[in-house]
């Protein structure tokens, strides 16, 4: 029987648009070649913003007297955040030129994740590598070797048809109760800021415009959050979609590593079997161990009893991902 999955496109293209040569290496030999599996993320070097689609970074700039420059903030829709912080742990000094993923990493900040190669102890909490004072800062501040995070899922609030990118912040942009003058201007710290909209009625992230700005009292990248109004009536419909969809839940459950827009998506781990029912495991116990007899010819044989029909679990249909739109055109969305 003819398969009924013809492939007719790769890597974007018709297949007819390739040369004979292309065709027959496909039909032949497969694709080698494979795309790139970078996380869609909004990231930042320095205090410049970037966002990474397919391995393609581009920055995040506006113009001012005809001139490009770096926007010092973005306007963004937060569809989702994780609800614990994740850490990562990454050996040798950090260098930002030459970025890989880290040696060990959890998604909840309690256990490895079940892709990392040489998980440093079964659990975070008693893991030296998270010990306060396993790692000296070149200034001389006692931290963690193995640092915390949290992850974000992002959406340009200009357009809402955008590809959702993941937005990994520190521990000083997730939790600061020290920078008052900046709360009473309306600027706080991702977990504070959660606390200001839950003071003011406001019980969920998607519904209002979030921007986020860099504090210019620091010289590194540290994060603030202030929210600028409610999301439109007619968009409600469109981000609590964004919200919901599995791509969303990709880009905080740890499908890709944690290295910011250098994550790469990781191989799932293989279910575990799921253990028989105990009185199931005691029938084949107890057979394995009788000895082996042939049945006396004369034995009258015993019909087998009908076998229940199993009922069904479930839709397992997937559903559908988002497409990639273009970066070139979005990229003015982000101001």
């Amino acid at each position: 029987m003819a398969n009924d999955l013809t492939v007719t496109k790769i890597g974007g293209r018709d297949l007819a648009e390739l040369s004979p040569i292309q065709r027959k290496l496909l039909e032949r030999l497969g694709s080698n070649i494979t795309e790139n599996n970078s996380v869609p993320s909004l990231t930042f070097s320095g205090k410049v913003w970037t966002i990474n689609i397919n391995g393609e970074k581009k920055q995040v700039m506006r113009t001012v007297d005809g001139e490009e420059i770096p926007t010092p903030m973005v306007r963004v829709i937060i569809l989702a955040a994780g609800q614990k912080r994740g850490r990562a742990y990454y050996e040798g000094e950090y260098d930002p030129a030459n970025i890989s993923k880290p040696l060990c990493w959890s998604v909840d900040g309690e256990v490895p994740h079940a892709a990392v190669p040489e998980p440093q102890h079964t659990k975070c909490a008693s893991c030296p590598k998270a010990i306060k004072g396993s790692k000296i800062t070149p200034q001389g501040k006692q931290t963690t070797a193995c640092a915390p995070h949290r992850m974000l899922v992002v959406v340009p609030a200009g357009n809402l048809d955008h590809e959702p990118l993941r937005l990994k912040i520190a521990i000083t942009s997730d939790w600061d109760n020290q920078s008052k003058d900046q709360q009473l201007q309306g600027w706080y710290a991702f977990s504070q800021y959660k606390d200001n909209l839950r003071a003011n009625g406001i019980f969920n992230l998607s519904g209002v415009v979030t921007r986020i700005k860099f504090d210019n009292n620091e010289s590194y990248p540290k994060l603030l959050f202030n929210s600028e109004c409610e999301i439109g009536e007619d968009e409600l419909d469109r981000v609590c979609e964004l919200a919901e969809s599995e791509k969303v839940q990709e880009l905080l459950n740890g499908t890709y590593t944690p290295d910011g827009a250098e994550g790469t998506r990781v191989a799932a781990p293989a279910p575990a079997a799921k253990p028989l029912p105990v009185a199931v495991a005691a029938v084949q116990k107890a057979a394995a161990a009788a000895p082996i007899e042939e049945a006396p010819v004369e034995q009258t044989p015993v019909k087998a009893a009908p076998k229940a029909t199993p009922k069904p679990i479930g839709d397992a249909t997937p559903k559908a991902k988002l497409d990639d739109p273009a970066i070139q055109a979005l990229l003015a969305e982000w101001e």
